[in-house]
C-alpha cells in the first residue's frame, strides 16, 4: 500500500506529509504568551479569536489599592457642591471592596499559625 489506488503516482507518505512544512498559526513571543495567559479570565462570549493586545488586559487589582483610590474618591466628591447623594454612592462602593476584602480572608490551619516564619 506504498502507493494510492487509481494509479496516482504521489506515494501515501507524500500524500500524508503535504501540509507539514505549511504554517497553520504564527509563532508566539514570551510576551504573547503571557498576555494570552494573563488575560484568560476575559470573557470571549463569541469564541472569535482575537488579536491580544496589552489594553484588553484587566490587572488584578489589590483589595487595599481599591480602598486608596476609593478614599481619592471621597476626598474628590467632598470638595464639591452638592455632593450628598454621590457620598451614599461611595460608601455603598466602600462596603462593597469591604465585603470582598472579608469574603477573600482564609483563616489560618492550626498547623500553618504554630509553624514559625
Amino acid at each position: 500500500m506504498s502507493r494510492l489506488p487509481d494509479q496516482d503516482p504521489t506515494t501515501l507518505e507524500d500524500y500524508i506529509s503535504i501540509d507539514a512544512e505549511v504554517l497553520t498559526s504564527a509563532p508566539l513571543t514570551d510576551e504573547e504568551i503571557v498576555a494570552s495567559v494573563q488575560c484568560r479570565g476575559i470573557d470571549d462570549s463569541e469564541g472569535e479569536e482575537e488579536e491580544t493586545d496589552e489594553t484588553t488586559c484587566v490587572p488584578n487589582i489589590l483589595p487595599s489599592s481599591a480602598m486608596q483610590a476609593v478614599a481619592c474618591l471621597r476626598n474628590f466628591v467632598l470638595q464639591q457642591q452638592n455632593s450628598q447623594d454621590m457620598l451614599r454612592h461611595i460608601n455603598r462602593l466602600e462596603t462593597f471592596v469591604e465585603d470582598v476584602t472579608t469574603n477573600s480572608c482564609r483563616q489560618a490551619t492550626i498547623t500553618e499559625f504554630f509553624t514559625k516564619k
